[in-house]
């Protein structure tokens, strides 16, 4: 796995990272049209009750429009919904205090483009990963044609998932192990915040190559 083409998520998956961890080229696509009820603005958390899905919400817009075009809706205090549950659902992790400071800042800052914030959110999570890779935008390149798509293969809906044998989500443990069995497809935070410094090797071994 060397270059890859695939869209800018909102605090992406594990998957998404292992992908990013193995690649040497990440390319980021704000260019294609934006498609609703997907990882573009959404995301899963582990919460002491189940899985929550934190969901951003966004003007209306053209019918279609560029990832670039998408502003962001601040008609609800989105940002401190999502900062709650994710302090609530992680405040008790072995890593949260020694990252959460970074993020925080995020759900208080207000962007304009969703583009924007979930840039900030993946080079934020990027940075504490001995990552490789080279992440940049669709919008500065005009020879794709050594990379690989992997745009919407990462989907919320099982029915447009599209499974990768490769990749075999490692399983660690998560806050409420005690109460639920292993939650796949979570937002990275989920192993960030539980393994820390170990959650590089988890991006090593999630993926067979």
């Amino acid at each position: 796995m060397e270059k890859i083409v695939i869209e800018p998520h909102y605090l992406p998956t594990t998957r998404y990272f292992t992908y990013m961890f193995h690649s040497t080229h990440f390319i980021l696509d704000d260019k294609s049209v934006f498609e609703k009820q997907s990882y573009r603005n959404r995301c899963y958390i582990g919460g002491p009750n189940g899985i929550i899905c934190l969901i951003v919400p966004l003007k209306k817009g053209k019918t279609t429009q560029s990832f670039k075009e998408v502003r962001i809706d601040y008609s609800t205090n989105w940002q401190h919904v999502h900062w709650t549950s994710i302090f609530s659902s992680y405040n008790n992790s072995p890593f949260f205090e020694h990252f959460s400071l970074n993020f925080e800042s995020c759900f208080f800052k207000k962007y304009e483009f969703l583009l924007d914030l979930n840039l900030d959110l993946i080079h934020e999570i990027a940075a504490y990963f001995h990552l490789n890779s080279k992440v940049s935008l669709l919008s500065e390149k005009k020879d794709l044609t050594e990379y690989c798509d992997y745009r919407n293969r990462i989907h919320p809906k099982g029915k447009r998932n599209m499974e990768d044998e490769s990749f075999i989500e490692q399983e660690y443990v998560q806050v409420f192990s005690d109460r639920f069995s292993f939650q796949k497809g979570m937002s990275i935070l989920d192993l960030l915040f539980c393994e820390g410094p170990h959650s590089e090797s988890f991006l090593q071994k999630n993926l067979i190559i």
